[in-house]
């Protein structure tokens, strides 16, 4: 089985580390594997431990288009650039095809889906997706219409998570398939406690409730304060982190106005800013996970099985993707009300209960590994790329 990965101008991070992943996984089995990207780096470097890896002759740019009275005005410059990358790009990634007699072609999301023109009549087309949008505000629902267009031109569809797959299912005929996320076992790192600790600042006979994600105001890491500040005075040895740094110029400033907020507090010497830090970094000196969500619905939440893989009890809003990741009260606990004093509730309960702690702790990584190891999804993967063979 000869498989191509497409991978877009625009997706890095969270999406490089999961095709990484799912590579692992289908290099063991056997599987002969391409990847075509307009982007080079570390994370992309790395695929080429498991296949070929080519690099596109094209770049798309980001739409950042102005937005007057509702509808989107794009600029006539980047979209005539957009078209002849998606010309270029598919002219190499047909050549990719035939030369490498690719299979199964895999495309990241439905932006990048090229016009194949290829002598090979049986290469089947599968779009996965890790994200669409929550609500379509474009005149006439353009957007929905643009998408279902898009995923019209391939064999199968993929969704990472439920909440994705309920929003295409409102308007994709389509059969969607899904394959929730993974992640690998981070429990290994956990011997690393006590140099991380000594890096970073963290008092060793302490405990840390903490957050891990991209500074954008979605991921309530003002909130994250807000909820330590409350119990900061009963629960001495508790300290805050705050794992992650900005890139867009909206997330600068909300960067600043969290440090600003957190440098103004009684208890600003046990608030912790790790900036960009690797995960396996990260959960080894955490004792408590929150996963915060505001004015947003986690397509998934892969930072929560994350937490789990490594015995680590997780508090998350109770919408979208953490539905489908944690049985409240068992395997963790879910905040419905995104309140302040739930999410400490949740955390005192914890932090006072050694039997309480252990039991959650060690449900949610059972749950990790009945369910979203990567050996696990990996055989999910793969039986789908046989049974598109077999049809």
């Amino acid at each position: 089985m000869n498989i191509l990965f497409i991978i877009g101008g625009n997706d890095k991070g969270g999406v490089l580390t999961w095709l990484v992943d799912l590579a692992k996984e289908l290099d063991k089995a056997g599987v002969n594997l391409s990847f075509a990207a307009s982007l080079k780096g570390a994370s992309y470097k790395a695929l080429s431990n498991y296949g070929k890896a080519y690099i596109l002759p094209s770049k798309s740019k980001m739409y950042n288009p102005k937005v007057v009275a509702g509808i989107p005005w794009y600029s006539p410059r980047v979209m005539l650039h957009n078209w002849k990358t998606k010309n270029l790009n598919s002219i190499e990634i047909s050549k990719l095809v035939d030369e490498n007699e690719i299979d199964r072609l895999i495309t990241i999301g439905f932006s990048d889906i090229p016009k194949l023109r290829v002598k090979r009549k049986d290469v089947q087309v599968i779009s996965v997706l890790h994200t669409v949008p929550r609500i379509d505000t474009t005149p006439f629902k353009l957007k929905s219409r643009f998408i279902t267009y898009k995923l019209s031109k391939v064999d199968k569809v993929v969704a990472v998570g439920d909440v994705i797959r309920q929003r295409l299912e409102k308007f994709l005929k389509e059969e969607i398939i899904l394959i929730p996320n993974s992640c690998k076992d981070f429990s290994v790192f956990k011997d690393k406690k006590i140099i991380l600790k000594e890096k970073f600042n963290i008092p060793l006979n302490t405990k840390s409730i903490g957050s891990l994600g991209r500074f954008s105001k979605t991921k309530g890491f003002l909130e994250l304060i807000n909820i330590f500040e409350t119990l900061a005075l009963e629960h001495q040895n508790l300290h805050c982190v705050l794992g992650g740094s900005p890139s867009s110029d909206s997330e600068k400033e909300y960067f600043k106005e969290v440090k600003s907020f957190a440098s103004k507090s009684d208890y600003a010497n046990r608030i912790h800013f790790l900036g960009n830090v690797n995960n396996e970094d990260f959960y080894p000196i955490i004792d408590i996970y929150l996963l915060i969500s505001v004015n947003s619905i986690e397509s998934f939440g892969l930072v929560a099985i994350e937490a789990m893989s490594s015995n680590i009890p997780v508090i998350a809003t109770g919408k979208g993707g953490p539905l489908e990741i944690i049985d409240h009260k068992n395997t963790g606990f879910l905040v419905e009300d995104n309140s302040v004093e739930s999410f400490s509730k949740y955390i005192s309960a914890l932090l006072l209960s050694n039997d309480l702690y252990d039991k959650i702790a060690s449900n949610g990584r059972e749950a990790f590994l009945k369910r979203f190891t990567n050996e696990i999804w990996g055989k999910k993967w793969l039986r789908l790329f046989k049974s598109t063979i077999k049809s």
